[in-house]
């Protein structure tokens, strides 16, 4: 914008071919900026909601209601953490992991949504039998 102010009101050819590129040059920045602008904006609207961490805090209550939970809504729910266990019969050790992956948020939702997890309405006469302990 310099450039053209210097210019004045010089109206050659040569003056007018210069304020037109700078113009072109002006226009073509404007049109990348706009583009990136838009990029940028469908790269953050399609980013996954942040993680929330308190959850975590949610954990130690997990065992006492999966206690009382079908087996069958058991079985997803370890399949949806990705739970193993190891066990090891001489030292009696078990390890035991589960893994929160990108797609454990989904599947948590999705069984919580499906009306036949809510067996405490469904089936009030139901009793699960408790879990035996390891040997």
């Amino acid at each position: 914008m310099t450039q053209l102010e210097q210019l004045g009101g010089d109206t050659s050819p040569a003056a007018a071919a210069y304020r037109d590129r700078i113009r072109d040059q002006f226009t073509q920045r404007y049109d990348e900026q706009t583009a990136a602008q838009a990029e940028l904006d469908a790269l953050t609207a399609s980013q996954p909601p942040a993680e929330d961490p308190t959850l975590l805090d949610e954990l130690p209550y997990a065992p006492a209601l999966l206690a009382g939970a079908p087996a069958e809504l058991r079985a997803s729910v370890y399949a949806a953490f990705q739970v193993h266990a190891l066990h090891r019969a001489q030292p009696h050790q078990a390890t035991i992991t589960a893994t929160i992956t990108s797609q454990t948020p989904a599947l948590i939702d999705a069984l919580t949504a499906d009306p036949r997890t809510d067996h405490d309405t469904a089936h009030p006469a139901h009793t699960n039998p408790p879990i035996p302990a390891i040997p």
